[in-house]
Order: C-alpha cells, then sequence, then structure tokens
C-alpha cells in the first residue's frame, strides 16, 4: 500500500479562504457526491475550530447549496455544473480506491490530503489530475509506503457543555495556555463574564475531560 500527502490552493473554496481569514482550521470527515440534473453535488461534513459566523461566511460561496452548523460540526453541500472545471480533481480526491489517512484539513489558505491506495499509479494519477484542472498551485511531500499507524476520530473527543467549550476554546485563543502565560485566569473569567471561581470551574473541567482522551491515546500507543 501507498500513501500520499500533498497540499493544493484552491480559487474561492469556502473553506480554504475561512481558514486564511480567521486563522481557523477546518476538517472534513465524511465526503461523497452524486451527479443530479447536469451538476454534480457534493455532501461534505466536518469540524472547524472557531465557529462563529462560519456557517454565514460559507453560504455566501456562489457554490453552497445548503449547510447547516451546531457548534464546531456541520454538514455542507455545493455543486458545480458537470462541464466544470473543478469537477475532475474533486471527484479524483473522493475516489472509492483511496482511503483518507487523515481528515481533509484546511489550514492558512491551504487544503492537506493525507491519502493512501493500494497501487502507486492510483495517487500519481490523482496527483496529475490537481495539477492540470482547476487548482492554483499544489505541492508534493511525498509519496512512500503505507504502514497503518494510529487513528483519529473526532466523535471519540469528550462532550463538552457550551460553557466548558467556550472557556477552553477562549483560554486556547488567547494564548492562557503559552509559556509565559498569555493572559490571566481574571481577565480570562471577565471576557466570559464570569466570575473567577466560575470560569476556574468550567475549564478544569473541560481540561479533565480532554485529559482523560489523551491519557486514553497515551495507553494505546503503549500497549502496541
Amino acid at each position: 500500500m501507498w500513501s500520499m500527502k500533498l497540499k493544493v490552493k484552491v480559487k474561492d473554496n469556502p473553506f480554504t479562504n475561512y481558514s486564511e481569514l480567521y486563522n481557523s482550521r477546518v476538517f472534513l470527515y465524511t465526503h461523497n457526491y452524486y451527479a443530479e440534473n447536469k451538476k454534480y453535488h457534493f455532501l461534505v461534513q466536518g469540524v472547524v475550530e472557531k465557529p462563529k459566523g462560519f456557517s454565514s461566511f460559507v453560504k455566501k460561496n456562489e457554490y453552497v447549496d445548503y449547510i447547516k452548523q451546531n457548534g464546531v460540526f456541520f454538514v455542507c453541500k455545493y455543486s458545480f455544473p458537470e462541464k466544470s472545471k473543478r469537477v475532475p480533481s474533486i471527484i479524483a480526491a473522493f475516489n472509492t480506491k483511496f482511503m483518507f489517512i487523515t481528515p481533509i484539513t484546511y489550514e492558512g489558505g491551504w487544503e492537506w490530503w493525507e491519502v493512501a491506495a493500494l497501487k502507486r499509479e492510483d495517487l500519481t494519477k490523482l496527483l496529475d489530475t490537481c495539477m492540470k484542472t482547476g487548482i492554483s498551485e499544489t505541492k508534493l511531500f511525498h509519496i512512500k509506503r503505507y504502514s497503518p499507524g494510529s487513528i483519529l476520530v473526532y466523535e471519540m473527543f469528550p462532550k463538552l457543555t457550551e460553557k466548558q467549550e467556550m472557556a477552553f476554546r477562549l483560554a486556547v485563543d488567547k494564548n492562557y495556555y503559552n509559556y509565559p502565560r498569555g493572559i490571566t485566569l481574571s481577565k480570562l473569567a471577565e471576557l466570559m463574564k464570569v466570575s473567577v471561581s466560575t470560569y476556574q470551574f468550567h475549564l478544569a473541567r473541560a481540561e479533565s475531560k480532554l485529559m482523560q482522551v489523551l491519557r486514553k491515546k497515551s495507553d494505546f500507543s503503549d500497549k502496541k
């Protein structure tokens, strides 16, 4: 089996543009497509790091037909005419011969792919298609033999309450976990408009849930 890692910059992609403008990664975990009424319709499901205003931003794109957002999670459908130059590269990427090793990731204005296939030539065909149709820039990192490693599934992450998620995201966004710290707990509490003790409670609960996941992942890795 072979794997390929590359990044592409696609014109007018709302996920790419959002990642660059708002410094927020976007992850696509499931994706599919179908043909109907002389159009290709693409269905995706994903997660956005900074969800505020995300759906409003994405739905402004002329190709987006539908988006439904619930917190950091979203489902989106976008469509292109069957003769659009964008279609071949997307269909090539969504080929059932490929297995996405990691979610499709949008970060810093780039779309990152890491895919695997049984035959090396299938990956090189995908690369050729990307370079020829509808993508402004493509950068290849590697094509190499693939051996299965760890699997990251977002649904394995703990279920945080709205206030726990808000407290944790605020701490991350304001560089609380940097060294030295970029902000104090009292200032974070002020931004969230709660007392310091209340903010500290929500943050501690979020951290505890997240640490349990990391501990399980560490235990799994130790057993391999």
